[in-house]
């Protein structure tokens, strides 16, 4: 039903005869069509099969005209008949089916008649022939779906040309014996034709019924939906088992990343993870019990235990990702007699309007805390709270590389010892807001300290949010140290740690930052040294990756880990240098470490093993060992780790150079280091 008409007709006896007005007539027809089109190709089939199995009793009834018969039959009729069946799979079937089908009723009754001119008149068939024209008409009426007008106008057509056939070639009316045989032969045919008539009649009336409360149930449910779709409210119904049905708003969808909401457990899509969920699952099955067997219990009562009251709901957007909303709901049951039927939830998405209020509490904590900080720093000095950020980064550096040690009672009273000095420290120069974050550090590690066989996952990352959250008031901090420096005259003061400004000094101050990070996961001391002479790179977006691998492959590959260093007599501390510098022609970048340089021959095992050089053949030089590490997915890492060895690091060095039309150049020297250089034109 392609189109709904906001009024219908009633169905009355000119709609059968003639047929709906034209728009709706066409919707009709493609609706009868979609549901008549496999009973037309039966009825094909059925035509098909019977008209040729009635050859047979040719044999016995009309032995002496068999030929002839059979000619109309098998030559005539029933190849039309085939090719008809196959024509119904073709698109223009659709469009002439009507003529079609009316045309092949006209040549079955035709075909019959036909062979009723060439019976003679000794044969067993000359008076009871008339039979076949029976089925044709059963099969006009009722079987074939041809229109009650065109069924009508057809089956009687047969008739008559049964009749001038009869009297004309078989001679009906030249005995009173026949005479008697025609007689028979019209009052069945025209019972036949009247019954068929009702018959046809009938079938289209309520077809057309049908069709009628199809579009009104149709209507009804359009404008349902349009309620649904714009109602701005999560609206569903749950039956006893919970399940969803048909109909539900469409801002439901949208407020649970999910279209296929009908049918589904109602539990399940508020909490599809059964084993994370276990508790909320058996807290809402229990409530919703109640709804539907507690009759007797007053719903306001009941709405004082609704789970729905400001809840959090996780809801996953894709394979990968969660978001987080916040609802309100309300069940209303709804009854049939005394039984409740089902329920209608209400949901309110409050999410925007919890976050709004967070926002505006987040404001007026950050606005006390902006207060507090420049009390604070006005009273002291700017290069006192300096010192204290480098010694707080320490220490919240060294707790984090703890923290997932904390069943140990010696690291345990390490890191309470640190976070309490900690405290102490910004409780000293009245930030308030950051001893609170350190004493809720303090909270957890007792908690920890208490239970030291049960140290929870959730103790750690607890840990781990407030030292974020420490560490962004330290970024908050820092910043506003930095203005009041710029203003105040302190102008000669070397800067500590912000060297350079704009996006190239923005990507270089965060450099020594990522290097910590991945030296407290490599296990590794590492200091990183940045000699730039450049106050802007045009090309640094396709550069910054490049450096981050190169620094990454330094630390991870070349540089050794403390205890290696010093057995070979080196600092233990590693160090990469970063350059950056140019010329009139070109922008140079280098990345030098003081590592173990390239171990060739662990390259040519690497390369033999994932066969890009041939084993026994010569050996190849070091300079096409050193083209193959810029390879994809090479990778001289025995392990994959999120750090390295998928092979990727060098080769997105090597393709930023070629698209920048630059050249790299590889200096190593065992046991002494290596440097990587990157010359692009200008």
């Amino acid at each position: 039903m392609s189109k709904l008409h906001k009024k219908l007709p009633r169905l009355n006896f000119k709609h059968v005869i003639f047929k709906f007005p034209d728009e709706l007539e066409n919707n009709y027809y493609e609706d009868f069509f979609r549901i008549s089109l496999p009973i037309v190709r039966i009825a094909l089939i059925l035509a098909i099969v019977l008209y040729a199995l009635f050859g047979i009793l040719d044999i016995w009834i009309v032995p002496l005209s068999k030929k002839a018969v059979w000619l109309i039959r098998y030559a005539f009729v029933s190849p039309i008949l085939i090719i008809t069946l196959i024509f119904t799979f073709s698109d223009l079937f659709k469009r002439y089916m009507q003529m079609i089908l009316a045309v092949i009723g006209f040549i079955l009754g035709f075909g019959i008649v036909m062979m009723i001119g060439f019976i003679v008149e000794s044969e067993l068939g000359f008076k009871f022939y008339y039979a076949g024209l029976m089925l044709v008409l059963m099969w006009v009426y009722a079987l074939a779906r041809i229109r009650f007008v065109y069924a009508t106008a057809v089956s009687w057509l047969i008739t008559f040309s049964y009749e001038i056939v009869a009297i004309a070639v078989n001679k009906m009316l030249g005995s009173l014996d026949n005479i008697m045989v025609f007689i028979n032969n019209n009052f069945f045919f025209i019972s036949a034709n009247v019954i068929g008539m009702f018959a046809s009649f009938t079938i289209e009336w309520y077809m057309r019924k049908n069709f009628l409360l199809r579009m009104e149930i149709e209507k009804s449910n359009v404008l349902n939906q349009k309620y649904m779709d714009n109602i701005k409210e999560g609206l569903l119904l749950i039956d006893e088992n919970y399940n969803i049905l048909n109909q539900y708003s469409e801002y439901l969808t949208g407020m649970f990343e999910n279209r296929m909401i009908a049918d589904k457990n109602f539990i399940d899509l508020i909490y599809p993870e059964e084993d994370e969920h276990r508790g909320d699952r058996r807290e809402l099955e229990k409530f919703l019990d109640f709804l539907f067997h507690n009759k007797s219990a007053d719903i306001d009562m009941i709405m004082d235990v609704n789970p729905f009251k400001n809840k959090k709901i996780l809801i996953k957007t894709n394979e990968f990702l969660t978001k987080e909303i916040i609802v309100n709901a309300d069940f209303i049951r709804i009854y049939d007699k005394d039984t409740v039927e089902y329920l209608m939830v209400i949901f309110e998405d409050i999410t925007d309007i919890i976050k709004y209020e967070r926002r505006l509490e987040e404001q007026k904590t950050k606005y006390h805390q902006e207060v507090e900080s420049i009390s604070a720093i006005l009273k002291s000095g700017p290069e006192i709270f300096s010192n204290f950020l480098e010694e707080s980064s320490f220490i919240l550096n060294d707790i984090q590389s703890k923290i997932n040690n904390l069943a140990d009672p010696k690291i345990l009273n390490h890191v309470f010892r640190q976070a309490h000095s900690l405290k102490g420290s910004a409780k000293h120069l009245g930030l308030n807001f950051m001893s609170t974050i350190s004493h809720k550090i303090e909270d957890v590690l007792i908690t920890a300290r208490d239970n030291p066989g049960n140290i929870a996952k959730k103790s750690t990352g607890d840990i781990k949010d407030l030292i974020a959250e420490l560490f962004q008031e330290f970024q908050n901090l820092a910043q506003m140290i930095e203005r009041f420096k710029i203003f105040s005259t302190l102008r000669n003061v070397r800067l500590r740690g912000n060297e350079w400004k704009g996006p190239l000094g923005d990507f270089l101050n965060s450099l020594p930052q990522m290097v910590n990070s991945l030296a407290q996961d490599l296990k590794k001391h590492v200091k990183l040294e940045i000699e730039n002479s450049l106050v802007d790179i045009p090309f640094l977006a396709k550069i910054k990756s490049p450096i981050i691998h190169l620094i990454r492959n330094s630390m991870d590959h070349g540089i050794e880990d403390q205890f290696e260093r010093l057995t070979k007599n080196k600092n233990a501390t590693g160090k990469i240098v970063l350059r950056l510098f140019n010329s009139d022609s070109s922008y140079s970048i280098e990345v030098e470490d003081d590592g173990s340089g390239i171990d060739f021959e662990k390259i040519k095992d690497k390369a033999i093993e994932k066969k890009l050089i041939v084993e026994g053949n010569a050996v190849p030089t070091k300079a096409k060992l050193i083209r193959l590490i810029f390879t994809p997915s090479f990778s001289s890492a025995s392990a994959v780790t999120e750090i390295s060895g998928r092979g990727y690091g060098l080769d997105i060095v090597k393709d930023a150079a070629e698209k920048l039309h630059g050249k790299i150049q590889v200096q190593t020297k065992k046991g002494e280091g290596t440097k990587i250089a990157i010359t692009i034109p200008r």
